[in-house]
């Protein structure tokens, strides 16, 4: 029973990630119709770039789970954000997230990473933002507040002696109430771990012995939610047993 509860969790937890991020995943797609964000980059000028940073200010004050709000030209210079004035002019056309969105046409999300831009731990949902004859004119990026996780994160419910992990694809840990584990702890000697990686396993559980303790590995993988495909992370819980 104990170890189909700590599954439980682990499953529990990854869901509610997942559909808050696919949240994210609607919200930079929607906001590429309007057309103040449109005309900042057909009609670049002071007047549509107010209009664009306005209108940008305006939705991060309505969803707060973000840094901030960018639009970047085709050239991958940022023309207009919500907030931080520092981040116009910057140049990202190397970045992953501004390529990925342009070349696939939609929404790309990028993984978790730290961001000088923003200063703290981020994703970027990108989307390209295209005229009325569907051709790309640019990208609208969203820097995603990594605080928000720790919120899910920090209200599971487990035991002093548990510990609960978010880790990415490669098993390095990515969220965990431990702030210190934040892409300095790597959790891919466990067996759990292995199997997930290696795409043998999805959910369950291992019995495994962890610096000399018996304790049951509970682990889930993330399905996606929606549109949202997800970026092969899993939910680890370690029990003592």
């Amino acid at each position: 029973m104990i170890a189909v509860r700590t599954v439980d969790v682990a499953f529990d937890t990854i869901d509610k990630i997942d559909r808050n991020l696919f949240e994210r995943n609607c919200d930079v797609q929607a906001w590429t119709t309007f057309t103040a964000v449109k005309h900042c980059l057909l009609l670049p000028g002071p007047e549509t770039i107010s209009e664009a940073e306005t209108l940008l200010g305006q939705l991060q004050k309505i969803y707060t789970v973000y840094y901030d709000l960018t639009i970047v030209n085709l050239d991958g210079i940022v023309v207009a954000s919500g907030s931080n004035a520092q981040l116009t002019g910057l140049d990202f056309s190397r970045e992953t997230w501004f390529q990925q969105a342009l070349e696939s046409g939609k929404v790309y999300a990028s993984d978790m990473y730290h961001a000088p831009a923003v200063q703290g731990f981020t994703m970027n949902y990108a989307a390209p933002i295209f005229d009325d004859s569907n051709n790309a004119i640019g990208v609208l990026t969203t820097w995603f507040n990594w605080e928000y996780i720790y919120d899910i994160i920090d209200a599971v419910k487990i035991d002093e002696q548990s510990e609960l992990y978010l880790i990415n694809k490669d098993g390095i840990v990515i969220a965990s109430k431990q702030r210190e584990d934040i892409l300095n702890k790597d959790l891919g000697s466990l067996t759990a771990v292995q199997l997930l990686k290696q795409g043998k396993a999805t959910i369950g559980y291992q019995h495994e012995t962890v610096e000399g303790k018996p304790k049951i590995i509970a682990y889930c993988k993330t399905k996606g939610y929606n549109d949202y495909e997800g970026k092969g992370w899993s939910v680890i819980v370690s029990e003592q047993t």
